[in-house]
């Protein structure tokens, strides 16, 4: 009975690193998905302003364009959340990323219907840039 408990735990040890590394890989293949859907579609602006603080404006300028939850995953400075009214709410992904020393890139993603809006994301990425405009230096 002792050793049928043991060989059960080893077992059950053994098993471990295997489920927490799926983990990962799921978890590091979704996020490389969601950044190459994000790069194809989205509408960008490159600003001369430090990314630190592009990302702190935008997440206050989302949360002002929106009243739903915003979901932040600060690591890789990304937001997602939903915009619009029930008939013409979709999601909105935002991503900042340093992209040359003292400039930023702010990219925007929205989806109607799980399909591509070129005019949401235009308006939105046009609200962060208005709101970010008193940062960037002339």
């Amino acid at each position: 009975m002792n050793r049928t408990r043991t060989v059960l735990a080893l077992a059950g040890l053994c098993t471990l690193p295997l489920v927490s590394s799926c983990v990962v890989a799921a978890v590091a293949g979704a996020t490389v998905l969601v950044t190459d859907e994000l790069r194809e579609n989205a509408s960008s602006v490159i600003l001369p302003i430090s990314p630190e603080l592009a990302w702190a404006g935008t997440k206050a300028s989302v949360s002002r364009q929106t009243g739903a939850l915003l979901h932040e995953d600060e690591a890789h400075w990304t937001i997602e959340t939903t915009m619009g009214t029930n008939l013409e709410q979709g999601t909105v992904v935002v991503a900042v990323e340093e992209f040359d020393v003292g400039q930023t890139r702010i990219l925007v993603n929205a989806k109607k219907f799980a399909v591509h809006n070129q005019e949401r994301s235009d308006q939105v990425l046009r609200q962060i840039e208005a709101d970010l405009a008193q940062f960037t230096r002339p």
